[in-house]
C-alpha cells in the first residue's frame, strides 16, 4: 500500500506513523507513505500558498495551483509501482505535457484525461472535508484492500473549491465538527485502515472482536488484581472453560451495545434462538444485580 498525504505539516504526519506499532510497520514494508509539503510549490521567498477569499471575510485560502503542483508530485510516486506499463506511460506522458505551456482547453482536456487514467489504477483520492462522507470502519476496510491512496489535508478556511472541479477528490470527513487542519483527521483515518493490514497487527483477532468489526462493540475487558477493593472480575472469566467463557463474551458485547449504542443495536439481525439467549442474559444479570444490592 502507498499512501500520500499533501500538506502543510509534513512533520506530524511523519512523527505519527514513525512510532508505535504503525512505525513497525512501515518499518517492515507493510506500507509506504509520501508527505507532499505545499509550500514547496508556494510562490515568491517566503512560499505564499493561501490567499484572501474574494467576497470573503475571514481567513484564507489554499491555493488552486498550488495544489495542482502537490497533486502532480504525489501521482508521480504513487505511479512508481503500478504494474501496468501502457497506463503507467499514459499517467507520465499526461503529467509531463501538463507541465508545459498549453491553451486553457488543451490543460482542462488533458487533466480530465489524467483523473480517467488515475481512477483506471485505482489511485484514490480524498479531501478531508467537514463536506464529506463520514469516515467509519466500513470505510476503513475498504482503505485496507486499497493500494494507493492520496490525502489532501485543508488548513486555514480550506481549499479553493476549483480544486474539487480539476482534479478527482472525493469529500471525506471524521465527523460533524471542524479542526483547524485535516492532520489529525488524515491520521486517525490511516491508523484505523492499517491496523486492518496483514502483519500490521500480530493476528486478525487483535482487531476482529473489537468494537465496531461485525457492527457491535466489544465486550467488556478485565486484567489483574481480580478483586480490587471488592469489585471482582466476573468468575466465568477466571475459571478456565473456554466455552463458557465465548459465550459469555458474546453476550456482554451484545449488553455493551444496547447500553451503550442502541443505534446500532436496533441494526442487529437476529436468529430467534440468539434473541432469546440475550433475553435471557439480561434477566440473569438483572437479577444478580439485585441479589448483591440486597
Amino acid at each position: 500500500m502507498r499512501i500520500s498525504v499533501i500538506t502543510l505539516f509534513p512533520d506530524i504526519v511523519e512523527a505519527y506513523l514513525n512510532c508505535s506499532i504503525l512505525g513497525r510497520a512501515r518499518q517492515k514494508n507493510l506500507f509506504e507513505c509520501q508527505t507532499v509539503n505545499l509550500r514547496d510549490f508556494g510562490h515568491g521567498k517566503r512560499k505564499q500558498v493561501d490567499d484572501r477569499l474574494f467576497a470573503g471575510t475571514h481567513g484564507m485560502l489554499l491555493q488552486v495551483d498550488v495544489i495542482w503542483q502537490a497533486y502532480l508530485a504525489s501521482l508521480k510516486w504513487q505511479c512508481e509501482n503500478i504494474t501496468n506499463q501502457e497506463l503507467k506511460t499514459e499517467i507520465a506522458d499526461c503529467i509531463s505535457k501538463l507541465q508545459t505551456n498549453l491553451t486553457d482547453i488543451e490543460f482542462i482536456n488533458l487533466a480530465s484525461k489524467l483523473a480517467d487514467l488515475i481512477t483506471q489504477v485505482q489511485i484514490k483520492l480524498f479531501y478531508l472535508s467537514p463536506k464529506g462522507l463520514t469516515f467509519n470502519q466500513a470505510t476503513a476496510e475498504a482503505f485496507a484492500q486499497a493500494e494507493h491512496l492520496i490525502f489532501l489535508c485543508g488548513h486555514y478556511e480550506g481549499i479553493d473549491s476549483r480544486v474539487l472541479k480539476i482534479m478527482p477528490w472525493q469529500e471525506i470527513s471524521l465527523g460533524n465538527f471542524v479542526l483547524t487542519g485535516g492532520e489529525l483527521a488524515v491520521l486517525a483515518m490511516i491508523d484505523a485502515s492499517l491496523r486492518l493490514v496483514d502483519g500490521v497487527l500480530p493476528a486478525k483477532e487483535a482487531y476482529s472482536n473489537e468494537s465496531l468489526y461485525n457492527g457491535v462493540l466489544e465486550t467488556e475487558q478485565f486484567t489483574q488484581p481480580a478483586n480490587w477493593h471488592g469489585l471482582a472480575v466476573p468468575e466465568v472469566l477466571t475459571n478456565g472453560n473456554h466455552k463458557l467463557q465465548t459465550a459469555y463474551k458474546q453476550q456482554s458485547s451484545l449488553e455493551e451495545t444496547y447500553t451503550k449504542r442502541p443505534d446500532l443495536f436496533n441494526k442487529i439481525v437476529w436468529q430467534t434462538e440468539d434473541l432469546t439467549t440475550f433475553i435471557q442474559h439480561l434477566q440473569a444479570k438483572l437479577k444478580q444485580d439485585t441479589d448483591n444490592e440486597v
